[in-house]
């Protein structure tokens, strides 16, 4: 009976069989390359902007007081003027219903700027808060100045 690689895999775990000797392995055959093409040049999908640290900068919007029956979906295409790469709605890890939240990341800082524009506007029978990001809630200083170096 010949044995499947996975079967002398665990056998092999095991201590049941011996692992074969490099000489009785078979050999992989070479790969055929195909002729070298120089790369075409993309278009990046993210503005690339870094920080004093060097990484990069995502784009993302917090999203609050959203009705509880909005889906990802829904809210993708109220702000499809701001062009969102992608939604994060926010849900309850028992029930699975939504949390009222949601975080929105764009490509662009112009497209951050335009989704900020939503504020207070009506979605559902809410009006929304659409407001920047800078790494954690609440009010402290720390994070109020995160918030001013990125609203210029």
């Amino acid at each position: 009976m010949q044995l499947t690689k996975k079967q002398r895999k665990a056998l092999q775990f095991r201590g049941k069989l011996e692992k074969p000797a490099k000489e009785d392995r078979p050999e992989k055959p070479a790969k055929e390359t195909p002729a070298a093409e120089p790369p075409a040049e993309k278009k990046p999908k993210f503005e690339r902007r870094t920080n004093d640290a060097g990484s990069a900068i995502r784009f993302i919007a917090f999203v609050g007081n959203l009705p509880y029956k909005t889906t990802g979906d829904e809210l993708r295409v109220f702000l499809k003027a701001a062009n969102p790469t992608s939604v994060r709605l926010m849900t309850d890890k028992q029930t699975g219903n939504s949390r009222g939240f949601a975080f929105v990341e764009f490509a662009s800082s112009a497209d951050m700027r335009r989704a900020l524009k939503f504020h207070h506007q009506q979605l559902g029978t809410k009006k929304i808060n659409v407001e920047l990001t800078a790494g954690g809630g609440g009010n402290s200083a720390k994070r109020k100045e995160k918030l001013d170096k990125r609203r210029v």
